[in-house]
């Protein structure tokens, strides 16, 4: 899978980063990626191994992919959905300019979270809650609030059953 998503030029790319620029030409591309997994040291654990593949791709790589990584470098280990996400978020840089993730350099961008089958119905509710949010707070007596919170109270109270 590696050579999949480390190209020949990431491969050297990144060895050049660590120091080794005087490598030949000839080299092939799986041992361009072979060379770069074993001087990066990522075989020890998953963090170092997410660390590795987002350096070497430069950042060029979704979480998705760093989750199907990690499963199959650790196929005995438990890899849930969440974790290439986890260290793709880990990647960004703080305000204060550091990363949570030891030995990034770079980070991996955001995707939203803007589709798939929930979002609509969450987009609906949303709205529903900021009109009840309006309407609230343009009330003037306890009344006008009681009605006002009509329409969360039936939400809530079907959420419940």
């Amino acid at each position: 899978m590696l050579a999949t998503i480390i190209t020949a030029d990431n491969a050297r790319t990144f060895l050049a980063e660590e120091g080794m620029t005087d490598l030949p030409d000839t080299m092939t591309h799986d041992a361009l990626v072979n060379m770069a997994v074993k001087v990066s040291g990522a075989q020890g654990s998953q963090s170092k191994y997410a660390t590795f593949l987002i350096n070497v791709t430069q950042g060029n790589i979704d979480a998705g992919t760093i989750t199907a990584a990690l499963r199959e470098a650790f196929p005995g280990a438990k890899v849930g959905d969440r974790h290439g996400p986890h260290y793709a978020s880990l990647s960004r840089v703080r305000p204060d300019g550091t990363r949570k993730l030891k030995g990034a350099r770079y980070e991996v961008p955001k995707t939203g979270r803007t589709t798939g089958p929930k979002m609509a119905d969450l987009k609906r509710e949303n709205a529903t809650l900021r009109s009840i949010l309006d309407a609230v707070a343009g009330a003037k007596t306890k009344a006008d609030i009681t009605k006002a919170m009509a329409p969360y109270l039936a939400m809530t109270a079907t959420a419940e059953d």
